[in-house]
């Protein structure tokens, strides 16, 4: 379209070098083995590259990824291509030879389009953009770019949640759903640069639409202006998958949300926060959706509580009519459940207990009892092939004797299915906007020491696979989803190939302050954005949880105050 930058000759087109012939036979075969089940546009003036900053298998997985690439190829005058962060050899074989990230369709590079727009869903996916941006030839700070196309913009729950320390790349960030915000961008770039206009220009008409963070004009260190975080209507919903790929994490199968947001009040969950208001679909959208993807699919529903959804039976029996095998992101497993007569029968059964304890689940907001888990083991196990659990380690308030929970629990389950059981174990990260955000994250000798206790304690349980997030990792997570501007200079210099330590380090970063538990209602960068609610909840929020673990502790006489983590102690001090 309207502005092109420099191609160096054969910049677009791979040498014929066996490694070449290689990545080029992965990409068509990537390609090949998948089906595109909505109509896109073959020609348009506008071109753009929807980007995922992670491999091919995490991203065809990510149903918000889809989604906004069936909004880009469907949006009038607007071609989409896709790209991926490719694999480790290819990463470096690209390097060695100065070759771009190329797109999955036509494998042109990346920074041949007029919007290279990248959909990023998780903290440690932030280096691997600015990867593909500067293996590309595309500067990775905005402010070193020239004044040409690509424009390059960036949205996803973390971003929405805090886009500072990414603000210095983008030239604007989505704050919020895609649906609302995605189009108003797309006819303001192609409206202006039709007519000529340079990206300063397009940039500062962006910066007034809703829900649009442009850091070169609201400013990337502690902006002033604020941005109103966008979400969809109940009218947008259902979204589903618009590819069958069996090259996906997921393999061949397929997504179909029917709800957004979350009807409860977790204090740790960012999703449940961010994605306020509770949305639910409407059943007869739902049986249209169902319809429109292949019959006898594998179908995935997601939602942050599916079976909240008040024709959740309704809809699993559609399902089940036209052939199709359910499996459900994540039950609640509580009461309402039990007496559903849902004829519920699919392949996974996944409940996230988060810990073993009910009285922790009180404290992090989760009314989740394990009998109801028991329950809900007992009634369905004839009904999946696996079980998949969701548990979480080192959270605010825990105790020995919580902790100890996880593996009593998952034991129980185990007694009582001989099914595959899948367990995954996180250490909790403290995230923006959420009642935990002034929280710390336990130390990484803590995590490790409670990582291997847990691993013994489970190490004889048969049939079992278990899988845990690294300490170093979670460290790293936590300082990137509360980090500030400063957290630019740290990924430049991981850029260049220093450790996180170093990194974090050279850009005059202490690592060790997520460590430490802030004083609730202490201001942060990102109070710019307006979420629709403010950091006054979230600090009565937080003072619900100190009173709910003060009450759980004081009926036990054998448990002294000294029981209680350092930091809690610290927070309940502050309010």
């Amino acid at each position: 379209m309207y502005i092109r930058g420099h191609e160096s000759p054969g910049e677009t087109h791979l040498s014929r070098k066996p490694a070449s012939d290689q990545y080029e036979a992965r990409r068509k075969a990537l390609l090949e083995s998948e089906k595109c089940l909505q109509p896109r546009n073959c020609k348009g003036v506008f071109e753009t590259v929807l980007a995922y900053p992670s491999s091919y298998a995490a991203g065809m997985s990510s149903l918000g990824f889809q989604k906004v690439f069936s909004q880009l190829c469907s949006w009038p005058d607007t071609i989409c291509e896709r790209a991926f962060m490719p694999e480790a050899d290819e990463i470096a074989w690209r390097r060695r030879t100065g070759r771009p990230v190329v797109t999955l369709e036509t494998g042109r590079s990346i920074r041949n389009c007029d919007l290279l727009a990248f959909s990023i869903a998780y903290e440690l996916d932030y280096l691997n953009a600015l990867v593909m941006l500067s293996i590309s030839g595309i500067a990775p700070k905005a402010a070193d770019r020239p004044d040409n196309w690509p424009i390059v913009i960036a949205g996803g729950l973390c971003l929405t949640a805090n886009p500072m320390p990414m603000a210095q790349f983008f030239d604007a960030i989505a704050i919020g759903e895609s649906e609302p915000s995605l189009g108003p961008m797309l006819d303001t770039i192609k409206s202006l640069g039709s007519q000529g206009a340079g990206k300063k220009r397009i940039l500062k008409m962006l910066s007034v639409l809703p829900g649009i963070y442009v850091p070169s004009i609201h400013g990337f260190v502690s902006p002033k202006a604020a941005v109103m975080r966008q979400w969809a209507s109940a009218e947008s919903l259902p979204v589903n998958s618009c590819f069958v790929a069996p090259g996906s994490a997921l393999g061949d199968l397929m997504l179909l949300e029917i709800s957004r947001g979350c009807p409860f009040n977790c204090r740790f969950c960012l999703p449940g926060y961010a994605y306020l208001p509770y949305r639910e679909a409407r059943i007869e959208d739902l049986q249209q959706a169902l319809e429109s993807l292949p019959k006898k699919s594998r179908v995935g529903i997601v939602a942050c509580s599916p079976d909240s959804h008040p024709q959740f039976s309704d809809l699993v029996t559609m399902a089940r009519k036209r052939g199709h095998e359910v499996s459900i992101g994540s039950q609640r497993a509580e009461e309402p459940l039990q007496g559903r007569k849902s004829g519920f029968k699919g392949t996974t059964l996944t409940i996230a207990p988060e810990t073993g304890s009910d009285s922790l689940r009180k404290v992090v907001g989760k009314s989740l009892k394990n009998d109801a888990i028991l329950r809900t083991i007992d009634r369905m196990a004839r009904k999946v092939s696996r079980i998949k659990l969701y548990f979480i380690y080192g959270f605010p308030f825990e105790t020995d004797e919580d902790r100890e929970s996880i593996p009593l629990l998952i034991k129980e389950i185990r007694s009582r299915t001989k099914l595959p059981l899948s367990v995954s174990i996180n250490p909790f990260v403290p995230k923006p906007w959420t009642a935990f955000q002034w929280m710390a994250l336990a130390d990484p000798r803590l995590l490790r020491k409670w990582r291997d206790e847990i691993s013994r304690a489970l190490r004889r349980v048969p049939g079992l696979e278990v899988r845990f997030l690294g300490a170093r990792e979670a460290h790293i997570q936590a300082l990137l989803a509360r980090g500030d501007h400063r957290v630019a200079d740290v990924l430049m210099n991981a850029l260049s190939g220093n450790s996180w330590s170093t990194a974090f380090s050279r850009a005059g970063i202490d690592m060790g302050w997520v460590l430490t538990p802030l004083k609730p209602g202490a201001p942060f960068e990102w109070d710019f954005l307006n979420m629709g609610f403010g950091h006054t909840r979230l600090a009565r929020e937080l003072g619900l949880a100190i009173s709910a673990n003060q009450a759980r502790l004081r009926p036990s006489s054998d448990r002294s105050s000294a029981q209680v983590p350092a930091e809690a102690g610290s927070q309940a001090s502050c309010l």
